[in-house]
């Protein structure tokens, strides 16, 4: 994988599920502090780029011409991934390790 730096250019860049179907548009990284890798990708899941879901990144893959990232999530865990609408926020990590919804 890349550099945590370097992350950057694939943001607007697409996100593939493991059987190379479009997830939608990566918006940003989330970094782990400790090690500098990207941990999550907020991503528009709808065409309107309104939701936005908050996806593992764990096993990210450069496909293609190395222009788009591929994950290993399945799509059950991508369907259960935090959503927020954009301009939302989220506060808390629950217990199944994912962010909850800030009120």
């Amino acid at each position: 994988m890349t550099q945590a730096i370097e992350w950057i250019a694939y943001q607007s860049r697409s996100l593939y599920d493991p059987d190379g179907n479009v997830i939608g548009t990566i918006e940003e990284f989330y970094i782990d502090r400790e090690d500098g890798e990207p941990v999550w990708a907020l991503v528009y899941t709808d065409p309107d780029g309104i939701r936005m879901s908050f996806v593992p990144l764990r096993d990210a893959q450069l496909v293609g011409d190395n222009e788009d990232l591929q994950i290993s999530a399945s799509g059950d865990e991508i369907d259960n991934a935090p959503s927020i609408e954009a301009g939302g926020e989220l506060s808390r990590v629950n217990s199944n390790g994912w962010p909850s919804r800030g009120h």
